[in-house]
């Protein structure tokens, strides 16, 4: 996982555009995932990342793919960084949680992206 950073001005001004969560559940990714794909049918996959920021928690980001990036292709819960722009697909929500819920977190491991598929 990468290292904490400490925020900075610039996301304390736009964070009222975060989903604010105490403690941010697999479950609540999931279904943020299936309402967007409502709008996004030809959408065949989801990345989602995390960013730990020191003494706030997490930003978490749910990206919605028409394809799995070539660079993942092969593994369909891999990182070894973040799903490089071209690829990065539209974002659909970002949460800002104190903490990640226990299935959450192992879905994640020690990985900062994973794609759901």
């Amino acid at each position: 996982m990468a290292p904490p950073r400490e925020p900075d001005d610039h996301e304390h001004s736009w964070a009222a555009d975060f989903q604010q969560v105490e403690t941010l559940w697999l479950a609540e990714v999931v279904i943020t995932i299936l309402q967007a794909r409502q709008s996004a049918p030809h959408a065949s996959a989801a990345a989602v990342s995390r960013e730990v920021v020191r003494d706030e928690g997490f930003l978490v980001r749910v990206r919605l793919l028409e394809s799995v990036p070539r660079s993942l292709a092969g593994d369909p819960v891999k990182t070894g960084g973040a799903v490089n722009s071209g690829d990065a697909g539209k974002v659909i929500a970002v949460f800002a949680a104190r903490r990640l819920g226990h299935d959450l977190a192992d879905a994640f491991g020690d990985r900062d992206t994973v794609i759901l598929k």
